[in-house]
């Protein structure tokens, strides 16, 4: 706070310092001078000095005699000439001491007038008059003094040489008086207006510096704001220096990402792509297994068959079996009935014994026959089992095998919606990859 007004006063004196002039005195600013007054006193004097020239000339009319109209014509002319003069070289451009000696001219050529004839005396008086009145608005009160004094003599010389002296007292008396309050009048009327002008000067200068205090406070408050402007600007660049360089920082994680993304959506098409050939192994796999299924379904119903068929050679070597045990007896009979004949049953005892060889013979192959179906039999059996068991290890396969395909269908799936995924990421991170560019590049030119 004492800072903010140490500055206030500081700017207040700079604003108001070559503004405001020096104090006048007391005197000068109660009356000011004729040279200083270029209002009213250098304007004033001229016309009343042609108004008086030109009344002189006029009063030249009612003149009797050719010596009273030389005695006006010379006040006049003299009066129309300084007139010209003050008009021409301008009266504020005059020094005071120049401006006294105007007035005494003027009442040197008053006092001439007044000597060139009674009828002179009413222009006398007026011209005393309005040179009073003059003196009295523009010059001192000293000056107003010496040409009221000066007046009286003006007035009074001529009544004297031409009147009684009580009556040229009187009307002496009497004109002076008038013309003098005419002087003093003006006099006053100089001191009011002065008074309101000194006031109006100080309500001028009250209202300058009010002015300038509020240019002060305005051009302090303004170098407030630019102070604050400038700080809240280097705030603003830092800032967004460091949202720059933020901006940077994130741009190069983003890039990462996206990179790391776009591995991650590859690995994640390679992986379908795998899922999708292991998908279709599974299913060739079932399609195999079903086969295999199939064509060993078909082989136990052909061990079954052949099962049947070795029961049927077994029943058939039964048959043979039995048929050579029978041959067997019958040739064993022939061979006793032929040993009853004697010599006419040995043909037939050869037969017999050619027949019982015979029966032998087929009944020992009967028995490896039989031997050999069993064997077999035992063997199509332990097939039989074997290819059931086959079966049922193929039937779980395939259903393993349906469950995997599923299963891999599945997974595909998801894998697939996985990479749809990770590549809608990956877009989406890419565009908030170049949007974080932008940003970068809009802060370091903001900045």
């Amino acid at each position: 706070m004492a800072r903010r007004c140490a500055e206030k006063r500081h700017v207040t004196d700079e604003t108001t310092a070559p503004a405001l002039p020096a104090a006048p005195s007391a005197t000068e600013a109660a009356r000011p001078r004729p040279s200083e007054d270029m209002a009213l006193s250098g304007k004033l004097l001229p016309p009343l000095w042609l108004v008086w020239g030109f009344a002189a000339l006029v009063s030249i009319l009612s003149a009797e005699h050719a010596a009273a109209r030389l005695w006006l014509a010379l006040p006049g002319v003299t009066a129309l000439v300084v007139a010209v003069a003050m008009f021409v070289i301008k009266l504020h451009r005059l020094p005071v001491l120049i401006v006294r000696i105007t007035v005494v001219m003027a009442v040197g050529n008053l006092l001439l007038t007044g000597l060139g004839g009674r009828e002179n005396r009413v222009m006398v008086v007026v011209g005393f008059s309005m040179l009073l009145m003059w003196v009295g608005f523009s010059l001192d009160r000293r000056d107003l003094v010496a040409t009221s004094a000066l007046a009286a003599v003006g007035i009074g010389i001529p009544l004297f040489i031409s009147e009684n002296p009580l009556p040229a007292a009187a009307l002496t008396l009497v004109s002076w008086a008038s013309v003098t309050a005419i002087g003093v009048t003006m006099h006053v009327l100089r001191g009011w207006l002065d008074a309101a002008s000194a006031a109006s000067a100080a309500s001028e200068q009250r209202a300058a510096q009010a002015q300038a205090e509020a240019a002060a406070d305005r051009e302090l408050a303004d170098r407030e704001r630019i102070a604050a402007a400038d700080a809240e600007l280097a705030e603003r660049q830092r800032i967004q220096q460091q949202i720059a360089d933020k901006g940077a920082v994130l741009a190069e994680a983003a890039e990462q990402v996206r990179r790391e993304t776009a591995a991650v959506a590859t690995a994640s098409d390679e992986m379908s792509r795998a899922i999708d050939e292991l998908t279709r192994t599974a299913h060739l796999t079932e399609e195999i297994t079903g086969t295999v299924a199939a064509k060993a379904d078909n082989a136990s119903d052909l061990m079954r068959a052949l099962e049947k068929s070795s029961e049927q050679i077994m029943a058939a070597s039964d048959v043979i079996h039995g048929v050579a045990e029978q041959t067997n007896l019958l040739a064993l009979n022939a061979t006793i009935e032929a040993a009853r004949a004697g010599e006419a049953g040995r043909g037939f005892a050869v037969v017999a014994g050619e027949v019982k060889d015979l029966a032998h013979q087929s009944g020992g192959n009967a028995e490896a026959i039989a031997r050999t179906l069993g064997e077999v039999q035992t063997q199509v059996a332990a097939a039989v089992e074997r290819v059931s068991e086959i079966t049922a290890s193929v039937g779980d396969l395939s259903s393993h095998n349906t469950a995997l395909a599923a299963a891999l269908e599945q997974q595909s799936a998801s894998v697939r919606q996985i990479a749809m995924s990770v590549q809608e990421a990956a877009g989406q991170v890419g565009r908030i990859t170049d949007e974080v560019h932008v940003l970068e590049r809009l802060s370091r030119n903001s900045a």
